[in-house]
């Protein structure tokens, strides 16, 4: 089985300052859940998201997401 790509993409922010986009990031998650309730086959987004925020790097991650409820 392959390697997920973190540490290559963990390597790359760190060797080269970067802008990443990650559009429609709602689309991970479960709905009508708490907040982290990745859906299944989504959870290395957890920690990819988690390896980024601790890492030392200078480049930038900005995740768009909406959410639409009809309450």
């Amino acid at each position: 089985m392959p390697q997920p790509p973190l540490p290559t993409v963990i390597d790359y922010f760190r060797s080269s300052r970067c802008l990443v986009i990650l559009d429609d990031v709602q689309n991970i998650f479960k709905s009508s859940q708490l907040a982290g309730q990745y859906l299944a086959g989504s959870e290395d987004y957890g920690k990819f998201f988690k390896q980024i925020a601790t890492s030392s790097h200078q480049s930038c991650l900005i995740l768009l997401s909406w959410d639409w409820s009809l309450d």
